[in-house]
């Protein structure tokens, strides 16, 4: 199996395998977990303990600030590759907050495969989203 750089959703019938492979190829994975429907500050309370951050963040009030200090923190990891596995995501395509969190997670996966603006330390990030069971 070959991991892109993006976002993608898959079920939970699939995780299993992902995570077996992604051992299997020592790629680290990251889990992130929002309880609930998605809002910014939910979210962003999540990602500050979940997901590297530099500069860490103390408060839950900034997109930017969130996209700047997840892009630095993946960029410095040691290895090229890394998983992010967002599980149980209400996905509504009405929810602003949502829509902004995955553009944002894309983006970055996308800008790190850069070699150019990471300073040679391009990333592979490939995130994945089980849907929440309802």
């Amino acid at each position: 199996m070959h991991f892109q750089a993006g976002v993608k959703e898959v079920s939970h019938s699939e995780l299993p395998d992902i995570l077996g492979e992604a051992a299997r190829q020592g790629i680290p994975t990251l889990f992130l977990d929002v309880e609930g429907e998605v809002d910014r500050v939910s979210f962003l309370r999540a990602a500050r303990t979940s997901l590297p951050l530099d500069p860490p963040m103390q408060s839950s009030r900034s997109w930017d600030a969130f996209s700047d200090s997840l892009w630095e923190g993946i960029r410095l990891l040691n290895g090229e590759q890394l998983l992010i596995v967002w599980r149980n995501v209400h996905l509504d395509a009405g929810n602003e907050d949502l829509q902004t969190a995955l553009a944002i997670l894309a983006d970055t996966a996308q800008s790190l495969t850069d070699p150019v603006t990471t300073s040679r330390r391009a990333k592979r990030v490939s995130i994945y989203l089980t849907p929440a069971k309802i």
